[in-house]
């Protein structure tokens, strides 16, 4: 597998001909320098890159979820029902908080250990 992912590698990162895109760098570079600069060869960069954003995505995701308890708390009145569904809502986004953290954890813990 590991001689598949060089291959692949090597494919995308040979610069020998200008006039034809190669490499990610080259082919994102008309979208934005953010993406470029940030020097995009590697399966394993990409990889990362693709998984800090959905990292980043989840814990605006999980801001929202507890912002939208905290409404739901508020505009239940003293009504048991709706002060219950809220609270739930909180518990499960902060189960969702402790998943993202562990698996960031996780993954950086690998990456790590495959340097």
């Amino acid at each position: 597998m590991i001689p598949l992912i060089q291959k692949a590698e090597a494919a995308f990162c040979s610069t020998t001909d200008t006039a034809n895109p190669k490499t990610i760098k080259d082919i994102f570079s008309n979208f934005s320098g953010a993406v470029a600069d940030k020097g995009l060869c590697s399966i394993y960069q990409i990889a990362g890159q693709v998984g800090t954003l959905l990292v980043n995505f989840s814990l605006v995701l999980v801001s929202i979820m507890v912002l939208y308890s905290a409404f739901l708390y508020v505009s239940s009145l003293g009504e048991e029902a709706k002060a219950e569904t809220a609270k739930k809502t909180l518990i499960w986004s902060i189960v969702g908080f402790v998943v993202i953290g562990l698996a960031k954890t996780i993954s950086v813990i690998m990456a790590n250990t495959i340097k």
